[in-house]
């Protein structure tokens, strides 16, 4: 059975006016950058399930430096319809019936398959066949499938695994069903996006029209170098250069960031889009944004005491040192693990309260105080992986209110957790170093040269589709 992944090829057909997709976002990212100025303005845009997102309205206000375009409200593509169709699958034949829609929630593919009549033996012949490459009960409400039947049997089944990839389970001209996984054939066009920052960075990017998808993505690239809460103020400014994709003529939303940067009056960070190991970005000098470690565990509303040698304590109302930083920050709000690691400690520790104690490599250990909940994986002796999450933010011990005492000590040594230089991740291999300078050349160029991208400052909380391909 073949299980790679094969291209089936790309799409060359003109792009329509568009608004962009907004893409799946990642919960931790998109908790980076709200800050504490999203209390004032990104609220409003926020609903509880994204998979409630709406289609965006048309409003054709649009500017940039390379001229105006009107925008208009983006329809969801549909999954190609057999034009890619593998060599040994069986042509399409005119009587041909063909329905394509997405999962609900709740929806199984079992359920899908047996409310459009095909026969109890060809579902599990589907499942069968589809378990090796990706299995068939895990998909995600929204995600578009494709059913064609012939003469009472399963032609093709097409199912969208995520934004990038979809399941083709289909006939071929031996009579047997067979199922491999292919890349979505979008056709891509570089644009870049620039914004200032007025509020929050979150609020600013919604006010502007901008897919979240980017903010969420943004999010990721940086967070191991930029700490969205204090690193970012009013006039800072953003620069993206993205992928914009359309499928068969219809556009399909943003891809990859190829490159980043954030300018702020305290810092300059770019970001180039390279593929190299795990590390997909790096600096146009070669080294790798992501960090052995967080910048920081959790989305917290501010610092309520900082690192020091000497604080006068509020409950014994005496000075004593405080060796780690207090993140306020409501009951309840997870806490990350900020490093790979193992738990060491899990439980109660007096004027601690409940705490997790976490060994990481290189002599690092970290501790987190005062939780109200530790969940199950931190437990002592568990392995635990950078960004999981290991309890709720509490005010257990000896507190005042909820918070997060988050302490790093390395042989022993304790660290300010805000100013402590944490050790890097892999750069460009030396091997790929010439290559990759190349390409950041031409991409630090880019920023500077394509054509800005068109956004609607009036359209903040206009909501978009579930991506599609």
């Amino acid at each position: 059975m073949d299980q790679t992944i094969s291209p089936p090829g790309r799409v060359t057909a003109p792009k329509p006016d568009r608004i962009r997709g907004l893409a799946a976002p990642s919960a931790w990212a998109l908790a980076a950058l709200l800050g504490l100025p999203l209390l004032l303005v990104g609220c409003q845009y926020i609903q509880k399930g994204w998979s409630a997102l709406q289609d965006l309205e048309s409003k054709p206000h649009a500017s940039g430096d390379k001229g105006s375009a009107p925008l208009a409200a983006k329809t969801a593509s549909p999954l190609p319809r057999g034009s890619y169709q593998p060599e040994d699958a069986l042509p399409d034949t005119p009587s041909l019936s063909v329905h394509h829609a997405r999962f609900r929630p709740q929806d199984s593919v079992y359920a899908v398959l047996d409310a459009n009549g095909v026969p109890r033996t060809n579902i599990i012949e589907i499942l069968r066949v589809s378990r090796p490459v990706r299995a068939l009960s895990r998909i995600r409400a929204g995600n578009r499938y494709e059913l064609a039947v012939s003469e009472g049997a399963v032609h093709r089944f097409l199912v969208q695994v995520d934004d990038e990839r979809q399941l083709r389970v289909y006939r071929t001209k031996k009579g047997a069903l067979r199922a491999r996984m292919e890349r979505i054939p979008y056709a891509t066009e570089n644009v870049r996006i620039k914004l200032k920052v007025q509020g929050s960075l979150f609020g600013s990017i919604s006010r502007a029209g901008v897919p979240l998808s980017l903010a969420v993505k943004l999010g990721e690239i940086f967070e191991w170098v930029v700490d969205f809460y204090k690193d970012i103020n009013e006039g800072d400014t953003v620069e993206l250069l993205v992928e914009d994709r359309s499928l068969f003529g219809r556009p399909a939303g943003f891809g990859r960031i190829l490159a980043a940067r954030i300018k702020t009056r305290r810092i300059e960070q770019a970001a180039i889009y390279f593929r190299s190991g795990n590390d997909s970005y790096f600096t146009p000098n070669g080294e790798t944004l992501r960090r052995a470690f967080l910048r920081s565990p959790l989305k917290y509303t501010r610092i309520s005491s900082r690192f020091t040698r000497k604080r006068f304590h509020p409950v014994l109302k005496r000075f004593r040192p405080h060796l780690g930083v207090d993140y306020a920050a409501p009951k309840g709000t997870p806490v990350r693990a900020v490093a790979d690691g193992v738990v060491t400690f899990s439980g109660w520790r007096g004027a601690a309260g409940k705490m997790v104690q976490v060994r990481h490599g290189r002599g690092y250990a970290t501790s987190y105080l005062h939780l109200s909940r530790i969940k199950r994986r931190a437990r002592r002796g568990r392995k635990i992986r950078q960004g999981q999450i290991i309890g709720l933010v509490g005010s257990t011990g000896l507190s005042t209110g909820p918070h997060l005492d988050f302490r790093i000590k390395r042989n022993g040594t304790p660290m300010n957790p805000l100013s402590a230089r944490l050790p890097a991740g892999n750069p460009v291999p030396g091997r790929r170093l010439r290559e990759f300078r190349r390409l950041a050349k031409s991409r630090i160029a880019q920023l500077k040269s394509v054509p800005l991208l068109a956004v609607a400052a009036d359209m903040a909380s206009a909501r978009s589709p579930q991506p599609a391909f």
